[in-house]
């Protein structure tokens, strides 16, 4: 849990990154309007969590309908009776579920809420620069042997599970 939440972070940093960079016009607007830069960085943070809770509720909505059948269909079988146990998505999955998604919107969108205050409208009015650079040479081997690696512990699990399974 605590690593799908950094990386959860990281996502949502990245994305917000992106949405500040794509709407850099329009915080130079509201800049040269008058607005304070601390409004336009609470503005930007709210777009953020605002658009994280609204994908928080989808998400809920769908675990709602189809977590008991796909827990059913995964432990169907030999599995010492897991498939029997009913899935419950109450108020206190709902509570933690929009907790956590507003938290990790916060920590990953506080970054890019802080650029888009921080910058000038007229260099925000300008036409940005275009960064086309592909990945470097160490990037793609970085890559490849974290490929390599998965595939190595996919083959390793699979032997496992073959040998204690006896087939």
């Amino acid at each position: 849990l605590i690593f799908s939440g950094v990386s959860a972070a990281a996502v949502t940093a990245a994305v917000a990154r992106l949405a500040v960079e794509l709407g850099r016009t329009t915080t130079a607007r509201w800049l040269l309007a008058g607005m304070v830069p601390r409004q336009v960085g609470v503005v930007v943070l709210a777009h953020v969590v605002c658009m994280s809770l609204l994908g928080a509720a989808i998400g809920l909505g769908i675990t709602v309908v189809l977590a008991e059948p796909m827990v059913r269909g995964t432990f169907a079988g030999g599995s010492g009776g897991f498939g029997d146990v009913p899935v419950i998505v109450g108020p206190l999955t709902t509570l933690f579920v929009f907790g956590g998604v507003a938290l990790i919107a916060l920590v990953g969108g506080l970054p890019a809420a802080r650029r888009a205050a921080r910058t000038p409208p007229l260099d925000a009015l300008r036409e940005p620069e275009s960064r086309s650079r592909g990945m470097r040479w160490w990037r793609w081997c970085g890559f490849a042997l974290m490929v390599i690696a998965a595939a190595a512990s996919c083959a390793s699990w699979l032997s496992v599970a073959e040998t204690a399974t006896g087939a």
